[in-house]
């Protein structure tokens, strides 16, 4: 236990709970002994009725002395690492709920020595890699939730071993391919769930009964931000991209689902990249944020970026884009943020910001940006407006803005009364 409490980190109302390492452990805050002074229980997720509070830290890998542990619930809290090997020495744990973590790397197959395991929770984490075989010789697991990870290779045949007590098998929102395999279905296992993964065509009957097998948007991941990094020169300091590990783990890649929403971070800034923006970045289905400034980026600004509509955040400042900011832009209904300064943009800007009702930062400045102030940005709701260093003309009344906390303006060719 002396391992463990250097490990975690207990943490109520922003202060630390003390492991009281003089008395006895039996008395720690969520374990639980038998008669006989044997850890048997270890509760420490922070949705339990029992605490109230976050762990933080890594799980040690003398986890596995706690020999005659039965269950253990660390769910919910903010543990980051892998999963210890030593974790298949727990032969007497019945359940096991490390859900809702940050847990990384791959589920050991020592998973397969827990014979008396019944439940097995490790959905959203941040695992990969496969579903170990070895989970079949769990002949007394009845519920397994891996969901919400990064979970690739084949549904592993292994577990037609199990599925006579199996009533919960939840593989959804992964990474999973090939086919399904045919001793899966409702009737054997009445709470199956891959939807969202990978796996191949035709599915089984079974399978359009609740949308349980539509294709997750990560599978073409792949091979669209492959695209995108053979435009940039396929720079190798990039770590992971071209891999064979899940693209959610890709340097700058950051994947997560929302309820039921896939969303895309792409995160690039400051990465020496070069060439241009393809127009084929219309393909990352849940494309949320986009970041690419302060890189080397040249030509346009492809008209496709519009179709992205679910895009809140766009940086691409600090590169040499030219040509015009994209009308299509305009289509962007969600978006918060747009900053694209520091560069060569020519040309009219768009009328269109009345159909941007959540733009509250516009940042187009240190460009060569011509004609009039579009009348819709006049009257827009923006917090911050920064056109400066442009070549916007025309006369200009300080009515005609909202008057944003922060607007500039200056270094245009504008006259009237401009606001400052």
């Amino acid at each position: 236990m002396n391992d463990l409490y250097n490990s975690l980190i207990l943490i109520e109302d922003y202060a630390l709970i003390d492991w009281n390492t003089s008395a006895d452990y039996c008395e720690w805050r969520g374990v639980n002994c038998s008669y006989d002074n044997h850890i048997i229980e270890l509760n420490l997720g922070s949705y339990s009725p029992r605490t109230n509070f976050t762990v933080y830290g890594v799980l040690p890998e003398s986890l596995g002395n706690l020999f005659h542990l039965e269950y253990l619930d660390l769910s919910n809290n903010l543990i980051t690492g892998s999963i210890p090997a030593s974790i298949g020495e727990l032969e007497n744990v019945e359940q096991i709920f490390l859900s809702g973590n940050q847990l990384t790397s791959t589920i050991p197959q020592t998973i397969g020595r827990l014979h008396n395991l019944e439940v097995l929770h490790l959905q959203d984490n941040v695992l990969e890699g496969s579903i170990p075989k070895t989970i079949g010789r769990l002949q007394n697991l009845c519920c397994v939730d891996f969901s919400n990870n990064h979970l690739d290779g084949y549904i592993p045949y292994a577990l037609h071993n199990i599925t006579a007590q199996l009533y919960q098998l939840d593989l959804h929102k992964n990474e999973l391919e090939g086919r399904i395999p045919p001793f899966l279905n409702t009737t054997a296992i009445p709470q199956l769930n891959v939807d969202n993964n990978c796996l191949d065509r035709p599915f089984p009957r079974w399978c359009f009964h609740g949308d349980n097998c539509t294709r997750s948007p990560v599978c073409d991941l792949r091979s669209n931000l492959v695209s995108l990094y053979s435009g940039w020169g396929s720079p190798s300091w990039l770590k992971n991209w071209n891999s064979t590990r899940t693209v959610c783990v890709w340097d700058g890649v950051h994947c997560y689902w929302d309820n039921d929403k896939f969303t895309l971070g792409l995160y690039l800034q400051q990465n020496n990249l070069v060439g241009t923006l393809s127009s084929s970045i219309e393909s990352l289905t849940g494309l949320n944020v986009l970041v690419l400034n302060r890189n080397n980026l040249t030509g346009t600004i492809p008209p496709s970026i519009g179709n992205l509509v679910d895009l809140t955040g766009i940086e691409l400042s600090q590169n040499q884009f030219d040509g015009t900011v994209p009308s299509t832009l305009s289509n962007l209904t969600n978006i918060r943020t747009l900053r694209i300064s520091n560069n060569k943009l020519q040309g009219p800007l768009f009328d269109g910001f009345a159909n941007l009702p959540f733009l509250r930062e516009l940042d187009l400045s240190f460009n060569n940006i011509g004609g009039s102030i579009p009348s819709s940005l006049q009257h827009s709701k923006v917090d911050l407006i920064d056109l400066r260093n442009n070549k916007f003309e025309g006369s200009i009344s300080q009515s005609y803005f909202n008057t944003p906390p922060y607007l500039q303006l200056q270094n245009n060719l504008l006259s009237g009364d401009i606001p400052f």
